[in-house]
């Protein structure tokens, strides 16, 4: 470990060379299995590594933040200083990816804005889905947002309404009944359980078939798992069928 800090130090060329050579891998594991004197080595040569952006990547693939956390948080003297220095160097580069992943991201929503047509005079529909603030349901109300800029007659119960969730929904279901709208049903692989709420994807669901003369359902497919399955039975609370 000291001879690849003292050799990552000399040049851009040499840190390329080590981290090709699976030598980022065999240092971020000797600060796991090393003793305080390899740590300290190892630390240092992850360091000198990190200012090259190639090895920076291979050694944050091998789990180098993670492996660093504890060496900066339980370590002494020179191992804790030196674990500091390549972890503040790491840390910068997961920043600056984040950072630019969520700009990509940013570009990419935009571009789907500019290329949604305007929803000016369509019919109202309602997204009815299972909300748990999991990723579906957050990447929905992203869809949802953008339907609206687009001024589509959209609807979804906000995830803060609170005590008014129960009105909201009934409101909703009762435009959609009476403009003959659509329901969107985000088929996650739960959607549709059975559940203590009287405002439940089941009970949207139900309102939709029992008045289907009137609501048109839009199942949208976002899991694996289709058609839903939603959990039952006899150890389930609320549908023993």
């Amino acid at each position: 470990a000291e001879q690849l800090g003292t050799w990552a130090a000399v040049s851009d060329e040499n840190r390329v060379a080590i981290s090709r050579e699976d030598g980022a891998e065999a240092l971020v594991a000797l600060l796991v299995t090393g003793s305080d004197d390899a740590k300290l080595h190892a630390a240092r040569a992850l360091r000198n590594l990190a200012n090259n952006c190639e090895a920076k990547e291979v050694i944050l693939k091998a789990g180098g933040v993670t492996t660093l956390e504890p060496v900066v948080r339980h370590g002494k003297g020179k191992v804790k200083e030196a674990a500091d220095e390549a972890l503040k160097l790491l840390s910068q580069e997961q920043e600056t990816q984040s950072i630019q992943a969520a700009g990509h991201g940013r570009i990419a929503e935009g571009r789907a804005r500019d290329t949604i047509p305007t929803g000016e005079g369509t019919r109202v529909a309602m997204f009815s889905a299972r909300f748990d603030g999991g990723p579906i349901e957050q990447k929905i109300r992203k869809v949802f947002q953008i339907l609206c800029d687009r001024k589509y007659d959209i609807l979804m119960v906000a995830a803060d309404a609170g005590q008014s969730f129960g009105d909201l929904t009934t409101k909703y279901l009762g435009r959609l009944h009476k403009e003959q709208g659509t329901m969107i049903a985000v088929c996650t692989k739960h959607y549709g359980e059975m559940t203590a709420s009287a405002y439940s994807s089941h009970k949207e669901l139900k309102f939709a078939l029992d008045y289907e003369q009137f609501v048109t359902v839009l199942p949208l497919r976002v899991d694996d798992a289709y058609p839903p399955k939603p959990p039952g039975g006899p150890g389930h609370a609320f549908d023993k069928e």
